[in-house]
C-alpha cells in the first residue's frame, strides 16, 4: 500500500491569486481567509518511466481515506488554471525552479493520475534518477476545497 501524506496551510498564508480568491467566494465561501490550502499525496508503487521523454505517469493523489479521514474526490477536481501553467514543483516549493511539467492529469476510478515531464537541470535530474532507481517519494497534490462532506457521510459519496 503507499505511504500517504498530508499537510494544511491557512489560505491567507499562501498568497492567492485572485482567480482563487474569486472561486472561493463562488463557491459560497463568505471569508477566503478563512479557507484552508491542504496537500494530499501518495507515495506511488506503480510509476512508469519512459526515458524518450525523460517522464513518469504515476498517480498524484487516490480517493482512499487518508490519514486525517479524509478523501479527496477525483471527479471533483478543477484543474482549469493548473492546466494553464502545469508546472511541477518539488516539496511544494514555490520559489524555487519547477522540476518539471504535467503533460497531461485526469481523474479516473482510483484518483488523479499525471504524466510529468522533467526538466533537464540538475535538480530535476537527480530527483528523476532517484525516482527511477525505485527510491520512494512521494507525489502530490495543493488545493483549496470547495465543499466537504463529514466522514460519517462517505458513504453517500459518488466515488
Amino acid at each position: 500500500m503507499p505511504g500517504l501524506i498530508t499537510s494544511e496551510i491557512p489560505a491567507k498564508d499562501v498568497g492567492l491569486p485572485k482567480w482563487a480568491k474569486d472561486a472561493l467566494k463562488k463557491s459560497g465561501l463568505k471569508e477566503w481567509k478563512d479557507a484552508s490550502l491542504i496537500r494530499k499525496g501518495i507515495t506511488p508503487e506503480d510509476t512508469k518511466f519512459k526515458e524518450s521523454e525523460r517522464s513518469s505517469v504515476d498517480y498524484i493523489t487516490t480517493k482512499a481515506v487518508d490519514r486525517d479521514g479524509e478523501i479527496v474526490v477525483p471527479s471533483g477536481a478543477v484543474l482549469d488554471h493548473y492546466r494553464n501553467n502545469p508546472v511541477v514543483l518539488f516539496g511544494h516549493d514555490y520559489k524555487s525552479l519547477p522540476i518539471g511539467k504535467s503533460l497531461w492529469i485526469k481523474a479516473d476510478e482510483r484518483g488523479l493520475i499525471s504524466k510529468t515531464q522533467y526538466a533537464k537541470h540538475k535538480k530535476a535530474e537527480d530527483i528523476y534518477q532517484y525516482r527511477k532507481d525505485g527510491f520512494p517519494m512521494a507525489k502530490s497534490i495543493g488545493f483549496i476545497p470547495l465543499a466537504h462532506v463529514d466522514e460519517a457521510d462517505f458513504d453517500q459519496l459518488d466515488l
